[in-house]
């Protein structure tokens, strides 16, 4: 009776080191170009954004519960778009997109979600989370962006949170 203990014991132990805890998400960069608010989101080089969108979670009052979304477009037109640095909000975002499908009517939330979608061997969906009030009164440097956790970093960074093959 000992022996089934043993080995379901170990096996637990075990299957915990080897899963461990799930990584954290990438942290999503933002800053403000002038009146545009500009999003950097995590890439590897062999992918290529072909779509965004800015939704809010809803369902508070237990009437119902998912993502509103806000703002979505497609088919980027600037090279910098398509590598992740992509406008969302203001007075050049829609210029930067072949469709806006929903544009944005009023004023963005203080805290929302982006998503992003990308081609290319090996992508993957991603989405991040955007606190404009940690970018009110940021000191961004020249390729600086903002995170949700707060720290700034660069786009180089940005990206560098994942695990790319080279």
């Amino acid at each position: 009776m000992a022996w089934p203990v043993l080995a379901l014991a170990g096996t637990l132990l075990l299957s915990a080191c080897v899963l461990g805890p799930a990584p954290d998400p990438p942290d999503f960069g933002y800053r403000m170009r002038g009146d545009t608010l500009v999003v950097a989101a995590p890439r590897c080089a062999s992918e290529t954004v072909t779509s965004a969108l800015v939704s809010v979670w809803v369902g508070e009052d237990g009437q119902r519960d998912g993502f509103d979304i806000l703002w979505s477009a497609r088919g980027l037109r600037m090279e910098e778009a398509r590598e992740g640095v992509f406008p969302v909000a203001g007075p050049g975002a829609a210029a930067s997109y072949a469709d806006v499908d929903k544009p944005l009517s009023g004023e963005l939330p203080q805290e929302f979600f982006v998503e992003v979608q990308f081609a290319g061997a090996g992508s993957a969906d991603r989405d991040g989370t955007v606190d404009l009030r940690k970018l009110r009164g940021a000191r961004l440097g020249e390729g600086e962006f903002m995170t949700w956790t707060g720290a700034v970093l660069t786009r180089e960074q940005i990206d560098a949170q994942l695990k790319c093959r080279r």
